[in-house]
């Protein structure tokens, strides 16, 4: 559980970036692993160690290898978590796009093999 003051002014639920990656952090205390408060985050990306277990202990839930601890030390402020439907659009608007050949260009530029 995390304590409502939180490290070094970060709170479960802000957004950080950990060497380079964004997160939100999900957990703020102490771990039977390490000496110390810590940090549990989980990131954006799958560049994580762990779920929010380690050692057989649950700090938090994530996401498979979307989950690391650090120290506050080692964090920086992050912008907001990406909009879901934003990035979708994103991907859909590039397919439309890549679908949009003008009419008799089909393989234009194409070898027939």
């Amino acid at each position: 559980p995390a304590p409502a003051a939180g490290v070094d002014g970060i709170a479960v639920g802000d957004r950080v970036a950990w060497n380079n990656k964004p997160g939100t952090v999900l957990f703020v205390g102490s771990v039977k692993f390490a000496a110390g408060e810590w940090i549990g985050l989980e990131l954006d990306s799958e560049d994580g160690f762990h779920n929010g277990s380690v050692l057989g202990e649950e700090y938090f839930t994530c996401g498979a290898r979307k989950g690391v601890f650090a120290q506050a030390s080692q964090l920086s402020p992050a912008g907001p978590a990406p909009d879901a439907k934003a990035v979708a659009g994103t991907k859909e608007q590039a397919q439309e796009e890549r679908e949009k050949v003008p009419a008799g260009e089909e393989g234009a530029g194409c070898p027939i093999l």
